[in-house]
């Protein structure tokens, strides 16, 4: 398995990451894209 830090929405695998989560978490336990993409901009 290879570890590829997601650093922004626009990298290559985001879309294929966020939809596995959104099939891995209920909707009430999900972040937002929008705070999910800060987040990422915003991690030190």
């Amino acid at each position: 398995m290879k570890l590829i830090r997601l650093k922004h929405i626009s990298d290559n695998y985001f879309q294929k990451a966020w939809k596995l989560y959104e099939d891995a978490f209920p909707i009430e336990e999900r972040k937002l894209l929008d705070n999910q993409s800060y987040i990422l901009q915003n991690d030190s």
